[in-house]
């Protein structure tokens, strides 16, 4: 349960500094602050997700399984895994966040639309 609390904390006390001391022209904007919002949840969720793959995989995978209520096996491996997986994926979508705005409208697009 300790692992889940400081995860929270972290995302929100860091979440809160970051808008606090934000720098940006656009700061405290409805827009800013759920921009930082997703930036927190995608970044601290990604690097929490590493943090517990190599847990699952690495020295301590005997400690991990225990705590959780399991034996070690290859489904612990699996596991590791593919939350290495999912937080590199999360870190490296925050680094192209802005590759992901909405298309221009079009005159094709807009008439499937209708």
């Amino acid at each position: 349960m300790d692992y889940f609390t400081v995860q929270w904390v972290t995302l929100v006390v860091g979440f809160a500094g970051h808008v606090l001391l934000d720098r940006s022209p656009m700061r405290r904007t409805a827009s800013r602050v759920l921009e930082l919002a997703a930036l927190w949840m995608l970044v601290g969720m990604g690097v929490f997700n590493l943090w517990g793959g190599f847990g699952h995989i690495g020295p301590t995978s005997d400690e991990v399984a225990a705590s959780i209520g399991y034996t070690q096996s290859m489904f612990q491996w699996e596991l590791g895994w593919a939350d290495m997986a999912l937080g590199a994926l999360f870190v490296a979508l925050a680094r192209r966040r802005g590759a992901f705005s909405p298309p221009a409208p079009t005159p094709v697009r807009d008439a499937v639309a209708v």
